[in-house]
């Protein structure tokens, strides 16, 4: 799925995206928006969000300094007050966390947990953890 290896496909786009709205229909009044970060994330997450009927989120790195004038959050306005972080496979947690962090502390939502579409796939809705607004 996507990844094969050492480089990067989108051979199989189409059967990760068929795959991910199919494990997500079940939970669709869990979440109301959908939340990404990088690039393979935004590839699914868009169509999986057009078949979901729900918004995207994307969260930008603060490395991709491509377009200065451009936003580091796009679409923050249609973020839900439960959303569901979408990425493809975690290995310490530090992107999730982060993305975790802006959502809990930046805006009025709560990140209800996580879908990752690297197999083995998983869902995980996950308690609701503690932090603190900037400032307060």
């Amino acid at each position: 799925m996507i990844y094969h290896g050492n480089y990067e496909s989108l051979s199989d786009l189409k059967r990760t995206v068929d795959i991910a709205v199919a494990s997500l229909t079940p939970h669709l009044r869990d979440f109301d928006s959908i939340i990404v970060q990088g690039m393979s994330g935004v590839i699914v997450a868009i169509p999986v969000g057009l078949a979901l009927d729900k918004p995207v989120v994307i969260l930008r790195k603060n490395s991709d300094d491509h377009h200065k004038e451009t936003r580091n959050v796009i679409n923050l306005k249609r973020i839900g007050r439960r959303v569901l972080f979408l990425d493809d496979f975690v290995s310490l947690g530090t992107t999730r966390n982060r993305v975790e962090k802006y959502v809990e502390c930046e805006t009025a939502a709560r990140m209800i947990g996580q879908y990752l579409y690297s197999p083995p796939v998983s869902f995980i809705i996950e308690p609701k953890r503690k932090y603190t607004r900037k400032g307060v």
